[in-house]
């Protein structure tokens, strides 16, 4: 699974799509302290996010305008479509 899902990453067309986040995740990466490079980054803050709010506790101010929906919530989906981005993948995936 590794090794076709690094491929895809590196894909031109994947590479132009992750591109459209770069400002977000700047931003995103300034506000969390987190590293934020991938569409799998966004997807792991995403789901960190989505886990405190579920234990009702209080998120930073700074997630407003990124969670629920919103740049985060997308990159998080361009991550599942890349975990599915073609039938080996879907195959090694489950």
């Amino acid at each position: 699974f590794l090794e076709e899902y690094e491929r895809v990453k590196k894909l031109p067309e994947v590479k132009a799509r992750l591109n459209e986040f770069s400002d977000f995740m700047w931003s995103a990466a300034e506000l969390s302290g987190k590293r934020m490079e991938t569409a799998e980054d966004m997807y792991y803050l995403w789901h960190a996010l989505m886990a405190e709010a579920s234990m009702g506790l209080e998120l930073p101010a700074w997630t407003k305008d990124m969670f629920p929906y919103g740049p985060l919530y997308n990159g998080t989906l361009m991550e599942y479509e890349l975990r599915n981005y073609n039938d080996k993948l879907k195959r090694l995936n489950g």
